[in-house]
């Protein structure tokens, strides 16, 4: 068990140096989608997304909690890198691991609590950056 916990945590916290830009390009040509197609499906101008990927402008806390609810992305991934230069998903990391059917109750057990500690420093992060964004504009 104890093995399985630190292949999850090393994978998990493997930090890429993408800078934002390039994840967001990155995700978008993983999706197989043009500029238009991936800024309208997250609700913002296209001339706006445009600025985001060349890196004169940030994304801000709105969009990226679109992008996240939109195509299931793990927040952490998308802000900070975590996890590698391919796009990682919401329970991407725990299912390629091990398939579930494979562990025990208590491992089973374990992951699931993983995941929601994941998930709650994930809305962690999306609080902090949108509080960012917010005395940015004051």
């Amino acid at each position: 068990m104890i093995n399985i916990q630190i292949k999850l945590i090393n994978k998990f916290y493997q930090i890429n140096k993408m800078t934002e830009s390039q994840r967001l390009i990155s995700l978008r040509e993983h999706l197989n989608l043009s500029v238009v197609a991936f800024a309208k499906s997250i609700g913002i101008p296209q001339a706006t997304y445009y600025r985001i990927e060349q890196g004169s402008a940030k994304l801000t806390a709105e969009a990226a909690a679109e992008i996240v609810k939109v195509y299931n992305v793990d927040t952490e991934w998308l802000l900070l890198g975590v996890g590698g230069e391919v796009p990682v998903f919401k329970n991407q990391v725990t299912e390629e691991l091990v398939p579930k059917k494979q562990l025990t109750e208590v491992e089973k057990k374990l992951i699931l609590l993983q995941e929601q500690v994941i998930e709650l420093q994930n809305d962690k992060i999306l609080r902090q950056q949108q509080m960012i964004d917010e005395q940015k504009h004051k």
